[in-house]
């Protein structure tokens, strides 16, 4: 059957997940144990859904920066680019709220 490729490796279609800005191996592990294989895969569901599947199988240890740097791997912008009011409202959409910004991050 030709060159099949496994989920892990962006069988579902699209980019690896390990391959967008933000995100690598230890995030594309998790994604693909809440059904998120790829790139594709986790713009169809998005950054607050997937971070709230995240956050339902691995607890806490799935922080704000998880969802943070979904958000903006999907962009194709580093993580740091977002604003403090755009970290507002994508915890806020997460039903998390979202901690005091430290200093070095932009409003």
């Amino acid at each position: 059957m030709g060159h099949d490729r496994t989920e892990a490796e962006g069988g579902s279609g699209g980019r690896r997940i390990a391959e967008m800005p933000n995100l690598g191996p230890a995030m594309e592990r998790w994604l693909a144990e809440v059904g998120i294989r790829s790139e594709a895969d986790l713009a169809a569901i998005g950054a607050v859904d997937a971070f709230r599947r995240l956050r339902f199988a691995f607890g806490r240890r799935v922080t704000l920066n998880a969802l943070y740097g979904m958000a903006a791997a999907l962009e194709r912008r580093p993580w740091t680019d977002l604003g403090l009011d755009e970290k507002r409202r994508l915890a806020a959409a997460a039903g998390v709220e979202a901690s005091p910004c430290r200093s070095g991050h932009k409003k």
